[in-house]
């Protein structure tokens, strides 16, 4: 046993900085100065050496290594994750954490995230990328910041796709979620005190808000979209069924076009196409993609029966070769400065060509796959099978978004747990619990949404329900504006026991100005339009 950390490596080092000099980095002298091909001299961080692997802490009255050079930090006896005992060269820890956070937070949000070389230590162990594993930059999800997070990840090789590593990966010091749905997702962390301190939460996903034919239209998207929490959503599909549609389609259906493909709160909106013919799909998306849409979508997961029995939506998944084909046709159409993407099930009957279908895809050139975890014949029956989603992942090289039975914030940590997708679709859930987007993104900041105030929730819906209203009555025929509100107000009453009160008021109404009068009695501040002819 010995008592003190001794460093054996006495070479001095010509134009290193002492400890004492007014710009030298935290505890420590610097590095070495190393050629590097295509970046000339650079310096590495302190204790950083031609590959040396000095990240491990000691303590003072622990085992210590005489040899080598002495340890950089004295009784630590916390550090933020672990780190694998191989050294990396080139992986290192970022300069001055709290510096970083403060003062670099302006320049570093923009910023692509990439190990770097910077001289500095770094503080309470907390170290980024070594081999890939540890993830550290500024995060930023549908309006809620992070300063800057570190996870233990696997990154591919695809933009910032990654996934999380399962809870006995190793890690030291950070004990699980006692919850079993959220046992994927470490807890949050905080380092430092009063104004520095720093919360480190999860790694946030994209959130999109699903296409639901009869329900999500613009209307409800505006809504839905100005409570927070989406990156981005997708049009009702648009029936491509033989002829070359003209562009006022496309524009009814997604009148967001007219914005830049944006909703009011500015959330990106792709626009969902449905068919089964290779060229007439292409022929459309390319008149589409001459209104400058956020994306491009392919509607093969639709289960209604009246689509179907016209050969699209999910029974085009019996027919892999047939989606490959539409895929390449669809992709020579629209260009590459625009993502173009697919929604499939898992199957028609069964899942035998899940793979198969999903392969197809990719093979014809779609950028990104949206995976409803049930069948056609399922419908939306729960449960839904995010395990299929895992395999599916395994079996393509693009981003595969998890979909299906996601109603609560525990129902979306489990999906991602056990799916493995970083990113979510929601649907129906966000059309009955209209707050849902944003506490999933709360998730990214410490809040566990353990406490749920739907009364005060409730009370901050009614103006937005009231706007629903009122552009409800300047879309639609004036008969059918009641009917508009209640589908919504019906699904509302699953989270809401004030909806369910106004549902049950209105049930029977037929005319708009006593349905004006009813929801005025509900305390919905009422706003009268001039309805639609």
């Amino acid at each position: 046993m010995e008592t003190a950390a001794v460093a054996g490596d006495f070479n001095l080092k010509p134009g290193g900085q002492r400890i004492g000099d007014r710009n030298a980095d935290a505890v420590q002298a610097a590095g070495k100065a190393v050629r590097r091909a295509a970046i000339g001299f650079v310096e590495f961080a302190a204790r950083v050496q031609l590959g040396e692997h000095d990240f491990y802490r000691r303590h003072l009255f622990d085992r210590v290594d005489l040899d080598r050079d002495a340890a950089p930090v004295i009784l630590d006896r916390y550090r933020s994750i672990a780190v694998q005992g191989d050294g990396n060269t080139f992986a290192v820890a970022a300069q001055r954490f709290v510096s970083r956070v403060v003062d670099g937070f302006l320049n570093d949000v923009q910023r692509a995230i990439r190990p770097r070389i910077h001289p500095g230590a770094v503080a309470n162990g907390l170290q980024s990328l070594e081999n890939g594993n540890g993830f550290c930059g500024v995060a930023h999800c549908a309006g809620f910041s992070m300063l800057e997070w570190q996870w233990p990840v696997r990154v591919r090789p695809v933009g910032f796709w990654a996934e999380s590593l399962p809870p006995d990966a190793g890690l030291s010091g950070l004990p699980l979620d006692p919850n079993p749905a959220r046992q994927y997702l470490l807890p949050v962390l905080r380092i430092g005190t009063g104004r520095f301190a720093v919360r480190i939460g999860p790694i946030m996903g994209k959130l999109l808000l699903a296409p639901m034919e009869g329900l999500a239209d613009a209307v409800l998207r505006d809504v839905l979209t100005r409570l927070g929490g989406y990156d981005g959503a997708v049009t009702e599909f648009v029936r491509v069924s033989g002829s070359l549609l003209p562009p006022r389609t496309f524009r009814r259906i997604c009148p967001e076009l007219a914005h830049s493909s944006r909703t009011r709160a500015g959330t990106p909106v792709a626009v969902q196409l449905l068919g089964s013919d290779p060229v007439c799909l292409a022929e459309n998306a390319a008149q589409l993609c001459t209104l400058a849409p956020a994306g491009v979508d392919l509607n093969f997961g639709c289960p209604a029966p009246t689509v179907n029995r016209h050969g699209g939506g999910a029974m085009l998944l019996d027919d892999p070769e047939l989606l490959r084909r539409i895929a390449e046709a669809v992709r020579r159409a629209v260009p590459m400065s625009i993502p173009f993407t697919a929604k499939m099930r898992l199957g028609t009957h069964d899942k035998a060509k899940a793979l198969d279908c999903a392969q197809a895809l990719e093979a014809g050139g779609v950028v990104a796959l949206v995976v409803h975890a049930r069948t056609r014949a399922e419908g939306y029956k729960p449960p839904a099978h995010w395990e299929w989603v895992a395999r599916i992942r395994d079996a393509v090289s693009i981003p595969v978004t998890a979909n299906g039975e996601v109603w609560s914030t525990d129902d979306y940590l489990r999906c991602r747990s056990v799916s493995g997708s970083q990113d979510v679709m929601i649907g129906r859930g966000a059309v009955a619990d209209p707050f849902l987007a944003r506490r999933i993104c709360a998730l990214g900041t410490g809040d566990d949404g353990a406490f749920v105030d739907h009364a005060a929730e409730w009370l901050e819906l009614l103006p937005l329900l009231a706007d629903f209203w009122h552009q409800v009555q300047l879309r639609v025929a004036p008969r059918h504006a009641p009917g508009r509100l209640k589908l919504w107000l019906n699904s509302l009453r699953l989270t809401f026991v004030e909806a369910e009160a106004l549902y049950m008021a209105i049930q029977a109404l037929r005319r708009i100005d006593e349905t004006s009068r009813m929801l005025e009695l509900h305390g919905v501040p009422v706003r009268r339009a001039a309805c639609a002819a």
